[in-house]
């Protein structure tokens, strides 16, 4: 166990030594800590019994602390703890001690067990250290830690998902969780998990038993440094490594399009999705909203989508049931970049107005909506949007509202409502 008495005395003989020059010196560590840092470290398991909880003691040659605020450390993820490193205002840390406290202490001591002395290393996180002066497995070591996000289609429908994560290079094993691992959430049709690993892992989903036979756990996958939607271990058609969040920028007014051949995308609360039917005689597009899941964008299906704002949003894979298509939609999807399409018009934004103008460039991105009319000569003032709700049946219902204005153009009394003129009939003309 530590003893501040012990270290402080040895501190003086040191000073002493080095005056005298009696001490001959190495070339030192040459990492340290500084204040407001942040600063990993995975305990043993047997550590977690008695509900326990931990702190980490930092000194130099000069001085010595507990950290500065929340005086114990907040647990990450399984077996893994973080703190804020304690100002020092002669220089920066070289040193830590891991300390093991009982339950209700509110300050920390050495009581329950410590760590040896650990020096500074590269990276963020600490594991593999010496406790309660037996040794366990391993001198302390030090790696990087990285947060990761994952998702799990559970398609062999476990009653449980768990996931595992672990690092075969490092020896003793550096496994974040206790096998078979931490229950995932079931959010949209998808078990997710945010958790800290260090750099190089890999990741195992399973049952939440102790089998390993074929079923009941997935591959096992390197973790990177995107997001993962991974599939059952005998079903491995259905193993995805994708990018599961699509990032949507609108125009000025709100609107944008998506189409994805292969996958379902949930999109956020505020968020529109609608097919789009053409009429070519109003040279106008009709939307409908999706039914059903209105939150769940269905697979092959190019879509529009309407936020209340130009601010961007995030799109998530998803499997969860879909919304269904209401009547026809006549909007195309690319599932790669396309080039010069003919007779293509995309959505834009034109004299402060949304509508599908005709396509001028030389290509249309993937995951993109568009329209193909062939009516002949392109239509200059662009394909109106008309959402779902705002049609004309009967003059009666045009009137209806006190937004409607009358006006009369070359003998004939037409209707303005929402900035769409309408005919007597209800017809819209433009």
């Amino acid at each position: 166990m530590f003893n501040v008495k012990f270290y402080k005395l040895m501190k003086k003989i040191t000073k002493l030594l080095l005056l005298s020059g009696l001490l001959l010196l190495g070339a030192g560590n040459a990492w340290a800590l500084s204040g407001g840092e942040t600063l990993y470290f995975q305990v043993p398991s047997a550590w977690q019994e008695a509900s326990a909880k931990f702190s980490v003691y930092f000194y130099n040659d000069n001085t010595n602390a507990w950290p500065d605020e929340n005086k114990f450390a907040t647990q990450l993820n399984g077996m893994i703890y973080t703190v804020s490193v304690p100002n020092e205002t002669n220089g920066t840390w070289t040193t830590v001690i891991i300390a093991r406290n009982a339950p209700a202490n509110t300050s920390p001591n050495f009581e329950w067990g410590q760590s040896g002395n650990i020096s500074i290393g590269s990276g963020n996180f600490v594991y593999g250290f010496d406790y309660n002066n037996t040794n366990n497995g391993g001198a302390p070591a030090w790696y990087t830690l990285n947060n990761y996000s994952i998702q799990f289609d559970n398609s062999a429908n476990w009653t449980t998902v768990k996931a595992y994560t672990y690092n075969g290079s490092v020896t003793p094993d550096l496994s974040t969780y206790v096998w078979p691992g931490t229950v995932m959430t079931e959010n949209n049709g998808l078990y997710e998990l945010t958790f800290y690993a260090v750099q190089g892992s890999y990741i195992v989903l399973d049952n939440g038993d102790d089998n390993t036979g074929d079923g009941t756990q997935t591959f096992d996958e390197p973790l990177g440094n995107y997001k993962y939607a991974l599939s059952t271990k005998n079903d491995e058609s259905k193993k995805y490594d994708v990018d599961i969040t699509k990032a949507i920028t609108p125009t000025a007014n709100g609107y944008a399009t998506f189409f994805d051949p292969v996958n379902k995308f949930y999109i956020p609360e505020g968020v529109s999705a609608y097919t789009g039917e053409y009429n070519n005689v109003n040279q106008t597009l009709s939307l409908h909203a999706l039914l059903t899941n209105p939150s769940i964008v269905p697979e092959n299906t190019p879509i529009v989508l309407k936020a209340s704002s130009s601010t961007s949003f995030d799109i998530t894979l998803s499997y969860a049931t879909a919304g269904s298509v209401d009547g026809t939609n006549n909007l195309h999807g690319t599932d790669a970049e396309i080039t010069t399409p003919t007779n293509a018009y995309v959505l834009g934004y034109q004299n402060s107005t949304t509508a599908f103008y005709s396509f001028s460039g030389n290509t249309i991105p993937a995951n993109r909506a568009y329209l193909q009319i062939s009516d002949g000569a392109a239509l200059a003032g662009g394909i109106r949007i008309i959402e779902s709700g705002n049609d004309a049946t009967s003059l009666q219902n045009i009137e209806a509202s006190d937004a409607a204005q009358k006006f009369i153009e070359n003998g004939q009394l037409f209707i303005r409502k929402n900035g769409i003129v309408y005919d007597i009939t209800g017809r819209i003309v433009k």
